[in-house]
């Protein structure tokens, strides 16, 4: 028997190591788990392999690949302590990628898992980020349609009062994680999160998010986290330019009464000296990566617009003037 038939037959026994099964029925879900780990590298390398011969069971299909996929998924622990975890995030994260890579491809994968968040089962109710970097170990797989669904099975409620508050905690989660494993951070699409949540409400006040960091409590984002909130900043959505100085145009446009993320940057601060820090910070992250002056929802001091008579060399400084973030 193969590594792959062993682990097909031995999945639907991980049920019995969902929360709330007594411990005395967790025996043969301990020892299903026990005999997958056991095989993981033949798995893998069997996964990631055409499927020839009849024990790389060809014909398994996508449906049963989604319902193998959400108990692995699930938080699975082989006592009544959720701390006896029957696999590790890094086992999960193999075993899903080899079955993306090896048999579905990227878009069936997001597909797949995107049907397997309806029913993966978790101890208790995740954060959002957490939710999606259990399931899209890549950022390849985190697309709006499985975001969407956990969103929908496990996002905040964004129509009222108070859904900029929901947003920072989905941002500080982020970069929390950022901080704890810069990898799996990564594999977020900050941008697809960023759209779907602009989706459920266009009006949002991304601004008050930033604005939120105006609190001496609240650390600011440093490392891979500051990298993560300088995505934020030009991925989030921001009001349609007035006049040829607030260009460009941003790629997702709030409704009346939203509030671009940077604009709150050059508002007035309780605390100036965390704005300026904060400024300081992005100002010294390498150009390449990110400039405040390529952002939306911006002001130009002045733009060539203005010099239609000014010689080239003015036109020239003018424009470095425009594109430099100091």
């Amino acid at each position: 028997m193969t590594a792959l038939e062993k682990f097909v037959i031995a999945v639907p026994f991980l049920s019995l190591l969902l929360p709330g099964t007594p411990n005395a029925k967790r025996a043969a879900g301990a020892e299903a788990a026990t005999v997958i780990k056991s095989n993981l590298p033949k798995l893998l390398e069997q996964l990631e392999r055409p499927a020839q011969a009849p024990g790389d069971l060809p014909d398994l299909s996508p449906l049963p690949i989604s319902k193998i996929l959400s108990l692995v998924l699930s938080d699975l622990s082989t006592s009544d302590n959720e701390q006896d975890t029957a696999f590790t995030d890094q086992e999960r994260k193999v075993l899903v990628s080899a079955v993306v890579r090896g048999r579905l491809g990227t878009e069936v994968g997001a597909q797949v898992l995107s049907h397997a968040s309806e029913t993966v089962t978790f101890a208790s109710t995740p954060s959002v980020i957490a939710a999606i970097s259990r399931l899209a170990p890549m950022s390849s797989l985190c697309t709006i349609d499985l975001v969407k669904a956990v969103l929908s099975r496990f996002g905040p409620d964004l129509s009222g009062e108070g859904a900029e508050s929901h947003i920072l905690a989905i941002l500080t989660d982020l970069i929390s994680l950022a901080a704890r494993d810069a990898e799996l951070a990564n594999a977020v699409d900050l941008a697809v999160v960023v759209s779907c949540l602009h989706e459920a409400n266009p009006a949002l006040r991304w601004g008050d998010v930033v604005k939120a960091y105006d609190d001496p409590s609240v650390p600011l984002p440093e490392g891979w986290g500051l990298r993560i909130f300088s995505t934020f900043l030009s991925v989030s959505p921001a009001p349609p330019p007035r006049s040829y100085r607030e260009g460009p145009v941003p790629t997702l446009i709030s409704q009346p009464g939203g509030s671009a993320a940077v604009s709150a940057l050059w508002s007035s601060w309780k605390h100036p000296a965390i704005q300026f820090a904060l400024i300081g910070r992005l100002l010294y992250l390498p150009i390449e990566t990110f400039s405040l002056a390529s952002l939306p929802a911006q002001t130009r001091a002045v733009t060539n617009e203005d010099l239609p008579d000014a010689s080239q060399a003015t036109k020239a400084l003018a424009a470095n003037a425009q594109a430099s973030p100091w």
